[in-house]
C-alpha cells in the first residue's frame, strides 16, 4: 500500500556509500529532507513509500537498474518529477542518447563534483521556489507563475 508523506523529500540514488552519505549530509545541511537509496530497486521502494518526491537525484551507472531506467519508471508514476542525473559518463554516446530522451525538468552534474556547493546549487536551481520548506503541492515542477 502506498503512503503519502506530508513532507515531500528529495530521493537520492547513489551506489557508492561514501558519496551517498556525503551528498545526503550536504543536502540536509541545506534544509532538504532526503531519502537515500543504494540502487534503483531500493529507490523505487522508497518512492512507493514516500510520495510525492520533490526531486530525483540519481547516479547514472548503478548495479541492477541504472539511473536512466529508474528515472523513466518514476516519471511514469509522477510525470512532472524533476530529475538530476550525476555521472562521470555524461558524454558517453550510450548515456547521452538516453539523457536526451527525457523531457524537462531535467538537469545534469558531471562527477566528480569538485564542490558540494555544485550539488546544492543545482538542486536549488531545479527546485526554484519549491526548495527546502517551500513545497506547494498545487504547483507543477518547472512551471513559473
Amino acid at each position: 500500500m502506498n503512503t503519502i508523506d506530508c513532507n515531500p523529500a528529495i530521493l537520492l540514488a547513489e551506489d557508492e556509500p561514501a558519496l551517498r552519505e556525503l551528498y545526503v549530509r550536504q543536502l540536509r545541511r541545506s534544509g532538504y529532507e532526503v531519502r537515500a537509496a543504494a540502487d534503483g530497486a531500493e529507490a523505487l521502494r522508497q518512492f512507493d513509500q514516500h510520495r510525492p518526491i520533490l526531486l530525483l537525484i540519481t547516479d547514472i551507472l548503478m548495479p541492477e537498474m541504472d539511473g536512466l531506467e529508474l528515472a523513466g519508471k518514476l516519471r511514469r508514476m509522477q510525470p512532472d518529477l524533476p530529475v538530476l542525473f550525476m555521472s562521470g559518463h555524461l558524454n558517453d554516446g550510450k548515456y547521452a542518447a538516453g539523457l536526451a530522451s527525457f523531457s524537462e525538468p531535467v538537469g545534469t552534474l558531471k562527477k566528480p563534483l569538485y564542490t558540494l556547493r555544485a550539488l546544492t546549487g543545482k538542486t536549488e536551481e531545479m527546485l526554484g521556489s519549491q526548495g527546502a520548506g517551500n513545497y506547494d503541492p498545487d504547483r507543477k515542477a518547472g512551471n513559473e507563475e
